[in-house]
């Protein structure tokens, strides 16, 4: 290693989210002809294009370049980390930044030195004892567990000082009340949480919503998402006003109550595997004046909710749309791509309306500029 190239590196493990130190970095790399170079371009230029909701064809070529890139040489990336530790990693910008750890007993501190901008760590039950004896070496913003049933070890885990930076937290599969009632005594102050219940064992206890706005954290919060859970005291959402992503999968929701939330930051909502069939979109899209990103797959939409969408002026604001798994037709997918309100759209995704594929030509030459999957 040059004796500049240490420097380089520890110039953006101090500054993670920048991307400044992170293309310096690439240069140098460029320059004496190593891929890795290009990915770190590639991928941080991605991540702008993705946040900002660039067009298709802008972010089409920076995955697919990003892919052949990886295809070529990940192998090679990770030969000498998969002999550290065995698991599942993901390249951001550049960098491993997450592993999904898969075998126990973990040599972290040689972890780190492989790979330094590490930062987000997923396990499960079965591997959770040794994330106590790694934290020294790992730096953890980002946590995710995987079927943690024990409410105990739960409390150990939100309990353990060395997480205190940690600013996402991931539950899959929460089994109720027990583990929600450790998860009240949490005083992190996170920007996102998911909450992933047992889908054989939902929680359905509204004091769920009552515990997220009452919590120390819900002026930080900015990312929530929810699975099998009840939503009836859906309003007690208002009382996260810095709210700009909202996820809900097989929640039992008031649909009335969905247009009266105020939460003027929302740019994302997410409506996953409910029955949403009473649903006039053009209120729930007129209801949120920054939204920007709207799914609402398998709810049962038709075409009455795709007209409702094509025909509101406040679409104008959406760059990205998802209504897969639906009930829509040709006519609402003709609806959809010839309306003057989408013509900014950089993504609609129809697939799952059986119906709607005969339009397929005519909504791909109407929304030029989106990708289309049907």
């Amino acid at each position: 290693m040059s004796s500049i190239e240490p420097e380089l590196v520890a110039g953006i493990v101090a500054t993670p989210d920048e991307d400044g130190p992170r293309l310096v970095y690439a240069d140098w790399l460029s320059d004496r002809g190593d891929p890795r170079g290009e990915l770190i371009t590639v991928q941080c230029a991605l991540a702008v294009a993705e946040r900002e909701d660039h067009p298709a064809h802008e972010t089409n070529r920076l995955h697919d370049r990003s892919r052949e890139l990886l295809d070529s040489h990940r192998a090679q990336w990770l030969e000498p980390v998969l002999d550290i530790a065995v698991g599942d990693y993901r390249f951001r910008r550049g960098f491993i930044e997450v592993i999904d750890v898969l075998q126990p007993n973990i040599d972290a501190a040689r972890l780190r030195e492989a790979c330094p901008l590490l930062r987000a760590v997923k396990t499960r039950q079965a591997t959770v004892n040794d994330l106590f004896h790694y934290l020294d070496a790992l730096s953890l913003d980002e946590l995710t567990l995987y079927k943690l049933t024990d409410s105990l070890m739960l409390r150990r885990v939100l309990d353990e000082p060395r997480l205190a930076r940690l600013r996402r937290l991931d539950l899959h599969y929460l089994s109720g009340r027990p583990q929600l009632a450790e998860l009240a005594k949490l005083h992190l102050p996170l920007h996102r949480l998911a909450l992933r219940f047992d889908r054989a064992q939902p929680f359905d206890e509204p004091v769920l919503l009552a515990y997220l706005t009452t919590h120390p954290a819900r002026s930080t919060l900015r990312s929530l998402e929810l699975a099998y859970t009840r939503a009836e005291e859906l309003g007690l959402l208002e009382r996260l006003p810095e709210l700009e992503e909202l996820a809900m999968t097989s929640c039992a929701l008031p649909v009335q109550r969905l247009f009266q939330l105020v939460l003027p930051r929302l740019t994302s909502l997410v409506i996953t595997d409910a029955a949403m069939d009473a649903l006039d979109p053009e209120l729930l899209i007129a209801a949120f004046p920054s939204l920007r990103r709207l799914r609402l797959s398998n709810t049962r939409l038709g075409d009455r909710a795709a007209l409702s969408i094509a025909a509101s002026p406040h679409a104008m604001r959406l760059r990205r749309l998802d209504l897969s798994n639906n009930q829509i037709s040709s006519v609402g997918a003709r609806a959809l791509a010839d309306s003057e309100h989408l013509r900014d759209l950089v993504w609609l995704d129809l697939t799952g309306n059986p119906a709607a594929a005969s339009a397929g030509e005519h909504v791909r030459q109407a929304l030029a500029n989106a990708e289309v999957v049907l």
